[in-house]
């Protein structure tokens, strides 16, 4: 019996270290992942006048670890994780450091619409994995409790915040339905090579499904 009770101990004590390993990998490649944007970042300002492209060297190899959908999201996700459960309020927000540069891609594409496709098609992605990604996060969040014996001010303080919940989430939802219109708009106007708007109408499906 000692024997077994060792055993689970010592199983109970691997998980736990597993775990713990997996959070640290993910927390090392979150901060990477930001460096290497904010790293971005600071290579644009010094070169204002060109926008990077995938095919630009080592610049265009950066560009294209930060764009790529499938590096973002699941920084995205331990970002939007660690914002629900309160959890790391010094953790760096991916959202704020990446939107300079879905910006930039979004005026460079109006710009030169061939050159810079590939670019903005992945940063109108990582854009939408922002957009679903909170709508999901506001969506999880439970009304204000109120503890037994609230007063009536902490009750009207926890109604206000319910309500304003409320608000965000109906705009959230506005913002994703126009959105999603517009990707369908733009492909009607033939603003993407056949294969972009094909991926287009496949974000707008993904924000609001026809």
């Amino acid at each position: 019996m000692k024997f077994l009770a060792v055993l689970r101990s010592r199983a109970v004590l691997f998980f736990v270290l597993c775990l713990a390993a997996a959070h640290a990998r993910a927390a090392d490649a979150y901060h990477e992942y930001v460096a290497d944007v904010y790293q971005l970042l600071s290579i644009q300002t010094r070169n204002a006048d060109t926008v990077i492209a995938y095919a630009d060297g080592k610049n265009g190899a950066l560009l294209k670890s930060v764009l790529t959908p499938s590096h973002f999201n699941p920084q995205l996700d331990h970002f939007l994780q660690a914002a629900s459960r309160s959890q790391d309020k010094s953790l760096p927000n991916v959202v704020q450091a990446i939107k300079p540069v879905i910006d930039r891609y979004d005026a460079a594409f109006r710009a030169q619409p061939k050159k810079y496709e590939s670019e903005y098609l992945d940063s109108l992605e990582c854009g939408v994995l922002i957009l679903t990604g909170s709508s999901r996060l506001m969506a999880q969040a439970g009304k204000q409790t109120v503890p037994e014996g609230a007063t009536p001010e902490q009750k009207k303080m926890a109604e206000a915040a319910d309500k304003m919940r409320e608000n965000v989430r109906n705009m959230s939802a506005t913002v994703t339905r126009s959105l999603a219109e517009s990707l369908r708009q733009r492909v009607d106007k033939g603003e993407f090579s056949p294969e972009g708007g094909k991926r287009v109408l496949a974000l707008a499906n993904k924000l609001a499904p026809k």
